[in-house]
């Protein structure tokens, strides 16, 4: 394979694992919020959790749509010493991705600003 085509298959993981990273950090934070509110969370609040939750459901499944045409599969994931390991499978050949969370954090917050962003802004 070339350098631009194992390239391209890094940023197709990468994306991937970070939007997966992404549902799971709001899902967390949605349910710490939940748990430490002094008072019930106006059902408004949950709307937009809602929203901002469906919508990261959406962005990772659109890089799993991308990592199902370049024929990637994900075997596996796991964190083990302050890294994430990613096995992943193309073409018969099986490889691993590593992400430390200097890399992975930042992208993280990234996919959340962009949905953040994109709702509809205030009257």
């Amino acid at each position: 394979m070339s350098g631009d085509s194992d390239q391209n298959i890094q940023t197709l993981i990468f994306t991937w694992f970070s939007w997966l990273k992404t549902t799971q950090a709001m899902h967390a934070d949605r349910e710490e919020l939940l748990q430490t509110a002094p008072l019930k969370i106006p059902a408004v609040t949950s709307y937009i959790f809602d929203q901002l939750e469906k919508m990261a459901h959406e962005q990772l499944n659109l890089a799993q749509q991308e990592l199902s045409k370049n024929k990637i599969r994900i075997l596996s994931n796991k964190y083990d010493q302050g890294e994430y390991f990613v096995i992943w499978q193309q073409r018969g050949k099986t490889d691993l991705s590593r992400y430390d969370m200097n890399t992975l954090a930042p992208q993280i917050q990234e996919n959340m600003n962009q949905l953040f962003n994109s709702l509809p802004p205030k009257k």
